[in-house]
C-alpha cells in the first residue's frame, strides 16, 4: 500500500485474483475516509491496467500526483496520475523516447521528482521533473563515450513457437 494523495491511498496487486476482478500488475486506490470506516465493504479504484504489451516498473509519490515508470514493448515511459472528483486523470511526460526510465525519488512537499533515463546511443541522464505541469529540466548526463550521431536503433519482434511476440533491438 502506499498513500496516493488526496484522501487516497493505493496497492499494486501481485498475482490475479479473478473473485475480486484483480489482475496482476492493477494499481488500485482506495478512498482512504471509507476504508477506515468500514474496511470490509470498502471497494478500490481501477487506477492503471497494464496492457499485454506493458509493464509498470515503479511507483512513487509526489505531493498530489502517482508517478509510474511503464514500459511498453520493453521502452520505458513516464506516467502522471492525479485523483479528482472525477476519479483519476493520467498525463504522459514527455523523456527521451527508447529506453529506460527509473523512479530516483520523489518530493512529498512538491510535484518534484528526479528520474534517470538511459538508452543504447545516450548516455545516462538524470532530471528534474515536475509531476504537475511535466516541465524537465536536465540535470547531468554522463559524457559519451563514442559518436552515436551515426547510429540507428530499430525495434524488431521474434515470434516463439508457442505464437509469443518477443521484442529485440538491433543498434
Amino acid at each position: 500500500g502506499k498513500g496516493f494523495g488526496d484522501g487516497q491511498g493505493g496497492l499494486g496487486v501481485k498475482e490475479d485474483c479473478p473473485a475480486q476482478g484483480l489482475r496482476e500488475g492493477d494499481l488500485r486506490s482506495f478512498d482512504l475516509a471509507a476504508l477506515q470506516g468500514a474496511p470490509a465493504t470498502a471497494k478500490a479504484t481501477l487506477v492503471l491496467r497494464a496492457a499485454a504489451n506493458e509493464a509498470v516498473d515503479g511507483v512513487a509519490t509526489t505531493r498530489t500526483r502517482l508517478l509510474v515508470a511503464l514500459y511498453r514493448d520493453v521502452k520505458g515511459t513516464l506516467q502522471a496520475f492525479a485523483h479528482g472528483t472525477q476519479g483519476w486523470t493520467r498525463t504522459s511526460i514527455a523523456l527521451p523516447e527508447g529506453g529506460s526510465v527509473d523512479l530516483d525519488a520523489t518530493d512529498d512537499a512538491s510535484e518534484r521528482a528526479i528520474i534517470t533515463t538511459r538508452d543504447f546511443l545516450t548516455p545516462t541522464q538524470q532530471w528534474l521533473v515536475d509531476a504537475g505541469d511535466g516541465a524537465r529540466t536536465l540535470l547531468r548526463a554522463l559524457p559519451a563515450q563514442f559518436d552515436a550521431s551515426h547510429d540507428v536503433v530499430e525495434q524488431a519482434w521474434a515470434t516463439s513457437r508457442d505464437g509469443t511476440r518477443i521484442p529485440y533491438f538491433v543498434v
